[in-house]
């Protein structure tokens, strides 16, 4: 099965499905020889890196967006490149790390597909931010003593979220915005999850018309239409149209 084909297989199972499970899903039919075990346990920021990767490869580097400008309400149409929101990582964010303070020590992890499953279903932001914290730490203690995760005080919460912001940047994008109406500036987050999602079920959409328009013409089977090389699929669809 070439790749266009997994796509639309992952698209077609990602339909209702949550934002990690489409990530993985796409991954797993970009990447079939890694597997979704292995997908799951890379950090949020590789992952992401990964999509970068496999928008680029699908869509071209040049991204385009839209975003509402809080002060005055103008949309703006925005143009960026995929290389531009690619940031390496400040640390190995696949390593635990060890962390001090305040008497403390913390020996913490980064976060993965897998802990953004267990806190779907948490629709209070504050208690989701906290159990993804507390999954983080493999162990703590406090001047020898073990001290369970879930008994650590806020700063120690706090120090594990800035840890989290540093070794693994690509997790969290921001964009530097700026409106051309008010001059106002501010920044916005990226999604790469969404976004790519959204192009993948515009292309899918198209692809399953033109494999519709070909079979219905020429009684051609879909998996021999998906591996045609786009070129000579559309030289076909051309003729479909004369």
């Amino acid at each position: 099965m070439d790749t266009a084909a997994r796509l639309l297989d992952a698209w077609e199972r990602g339909a209702a499905r949550t934002a990690t499970d489409r990530a993985l899903s796409l991954l797993a039919a970009a990447e079939p020889e890694l597997g979704v075990d292995i997908l799951a346990a890379l950090s949020i920021g590789r992952r992401d890196a990964r999509l970068l990767e496999l928008r680029t490869r699908l869509f071209g580097d040049v991204l385009v967006g839209l975003a509402t400008c809080a002060a005055c309400g103008e949309l703006l149409e925005l143009e960026f490149s995929a290389a531009d929101l690619m940031l390496g990582p400040g640390s190995d964010p696949d390593e635990p790390a060890v962390l001090r303070a305040s008497g403390y020590e913390l020996r913490v992890r980064p976060l993965d597909s897998r802990d953004l499953v267990g806190i779907a279903q948490l629709h209070d932001i504050p208690t989701a931010r906290e159990e993804l914290l507390l999954a983080c730490v493999l162990g703590a203690s406090r001047d020898g003593t073990e001290v369970p995760a879930d008994q650590l005080p806020t700063a120690a919460l706090d120090m594990v979220e800035e840890w989290l912001a540093a070794a693994d940047p690509q997790a969290d994008i921001e964009m530097a915005l700026h409106c051309p109406g008010c001059a106002a500036g501010w920044r916005q987050g990226f999604d790469i999850v969404s976004f790519l999602w959204a192009e993948i079920d515009a292309w899918a959409r198209r692809t399953v018309y033109d494999v519709h328009r070909l079979a219905a013409a020429y009684g051609w089977r879909e998996g021999d239409i998906l591996a045609m090389s786009a070129p000579r699929r559309q030289a076909y669809l051309d003729l479909v149209g004369t």
